[in-house]
């Protein structure tokens, strides 16, 4: 069996707590049992929402504008990384998403680095 589910979170607004699942009627039937169980049902306004947006909106350019708006920051956030921080911090380039990942490459748990990049002011 397979079951894919996604959030709209990233695609139309941070923050917006809206997925959903492609699956056989089965796994939706439990699915369904399983989210009314933790918080009985999603917000219906931001439901709405979603639904307006998809709606009257160009999905496609959208993701393509929003992709390309954090593929710059992700972008300048690992130059930033190079650029800053020690040489034994080595910045993991993103293929797509949000996020920035860097390891310590001197195998040592570093939670001075954490504190350097708050000091040099590179999270945003």
């Amino acid at each position: 069996m397979v079951c894919y589910s996604g959030s709209f979170s990233k695609v139309v607004a941070p923050g917006l707590r809206v997925g959903f699942m492609i699956a056989n009627k089965k796994i939706i039937e439990r699915g369904t049992l399983l989210k009314q169980f933790t918080d009985v049902h999603t917000n219906i306004l931001a439901q709405m929402i979603v639904y307006e947006y998809y709606k009257n909106y160009d999905i496609k350019k959208h993701i393509a504008e929003v992709s390309a708006f954090y593929a710059k920051k992700s972008e300048y956030m690992c130059k930033l990384i190079r650029e800053k921080l020690p040489k034994e911090i080595k910045c993991i380039e993103p293929d797509g998403g949000m996020f920035v990942w860097y390891t310590d490459t001197s195998g040592k748990i570093n939670i001075a680095c954490h504190i350097l990049v708050m000091r040099k002011a590179l999270a945003f």
